[in-house]
């Protein structure tokens, strides 16, 4: 039996109809990476100072802040905070967790960035209303392309470790209207658990019916000016009722102590040695520990000596290996190696690296930069010392 003409039609238009509406949908976002140049530096850069054209801003949502952020990984665990590593210079909040583990947009708004970014490696950028933007770094994989608009907690990319890294983690930043600020106090629910290493995050407090700037100061008993400062708002600017602010007081961390560390649930002794930049057999060694997978949620696990802020044993080794007359090498710094994968490569602590260079800021590495690295004590096949850097 012959189908009617007619009907033969409208079945194609019907089929059609779905692949019609997604070109469409991808012209829409290319159009709008096309008319703010999205995907450029200029258009990066201009968002981080807090400069979006008014036009991209209404197209992210607007002028009014997010009411809040939502925790980006779930399942990952505070690695360390804003203000960590050497001269506080660590400008983000670093989630660890497995590679592969889905990144999701803190709140909606529309991609900027998505491509490489030295020393970020895979980096995902998003502008959110009132000025807010968001930066995930380190990523395995990208998920979006920039001027497609996301949706609160959309996958946008997958935990990795590109870039300059230490090991598999999110490096998360905001900046509010052009500030690097502390995501912690703005996630809601609040942070999963307690903070690991690195300055303790500021409280976050929601906003009330009838709250002021001004009277949440005085309930909380913090100083006004220092409020305003952290979120970026004047003492008459109103707020809404269930915003999350950030108030100037410090969280109490539970899992660490000074030279302790309680694991939680998740953990392995390899993502320990990652926080803190210490070596596996170090805390194998210190802790009778015969399996690194071993481990168990509740039990303290003992740091070495100056553990995360310097490595007191390891500077000890290579002050020793200088006084010794150990000879050393040089090392070109390639992409997705951090101090932490070159000591390991060559057998060696980040201390002793940093202390043969000079290195303040273990996140400072860059792309091509040459490394002095103490020689290994078995020399490989075809590796040769070199005395002067490569050309």
């Amino acid at each position: 039996m012959r189908r009617p003409a007619t009907t033969c039609i409208l079945l194609v238009a019907v089929l059609a109809a779905p692949a019609a509406a997604a070109e469409e949908e991808g012209a829409a976002w290319q159009q709008l990476a096309k008319k703010y140049g999205l995907g450029t530096w200029t258009a990066v850069y201009a968002a981080e100072q807090g400069q979006i054209p008014a036009g991209l801003q209404e197209e992210a949502g607007g002028t009014v802040r997010p009411k809040h952020l939502v925790w980006p990984v779930k399942g990952g665990r505070f690695g360390r905070g804003v203000g960590a590593g050497s001269d506080g210079h660590h400008q983000g909040l670093d989630i660890v967790a497995p590679t592969g583990t889905t990144i999701k947009a803190a709140w909606y708004g529309i991609v900027i960035y998505a491509s490489e970014r030295k020393g970020y490696g895979k980096t995902v950028q998003i502008v959110h209303p009132g000025g807010w933007v968001t930066l995930y770094a380190h990523c395995s994989a990208l998920k979006v392309k920039p001027g497609m608009k996301v949706k609160t907690g959309q996958k946008i990319a997958l935990v990795g470790s590109t870039g300059i890294s230490r090991g598999p983690h999110l490096h998360w930043e905001l900046r509010v209207k052009g500030v690097i600020t502390d995501p912690s106090p703005f996630i809601n629910p609040s942070i999963p658990h307690p903070p690991h290493v690195g300055p303790m995050p500021w409280q976050g407090y929601t906003v009330k019916k009838g709250d002021t700037p001004a009277a949440i100061a005085k309930k909380k008993g913090v100083g006004l000016e220092e409020l305003l400062s952290l979120n970026q708002i004047k003492e008459s600017s109103p707020l809404q009722a269930g915003w999350k602010i950030a108030l100037p007081i410090k969280v109490k961390g539970k899992a660490f102590t000074k030279d302790m560390y309680v694991v939680q649930k998740g953990d392995s002794l390899g993502s320990i040695a990652v926080l803190y930049d210490v070596k596996i057999a170090d805390l194998m060694a210190l802790n009778s520990i015969s399996d690194p997978d071993k481990v168990s949620p509740g039990q303290k696990i003992k740091l070495p000596a100056g553990a995360y802020s310097g490595a007191a044993i390891a500077k000890k080794q290579a002050d020793k290996q200088e006084g010794e007359g150990k000879e050393w090498i040089w090392h070109e710094v390639e992409e997705g190696e951090s101090l932490f994968t070159i000591a390991k490569k060559y057998k060696t602590s980040i201390t002793a690296i940093s202390n043969l260079n000079g290195i303040k800021d273990k996140d400072s590495l860059q792309i091509g930069q040459k490394l002095k690295v103490p020689k290994p004590s078995k020399k490989k096949k075809g590796e040769k010392v070199a005395e002067e850097p490569p050309a």
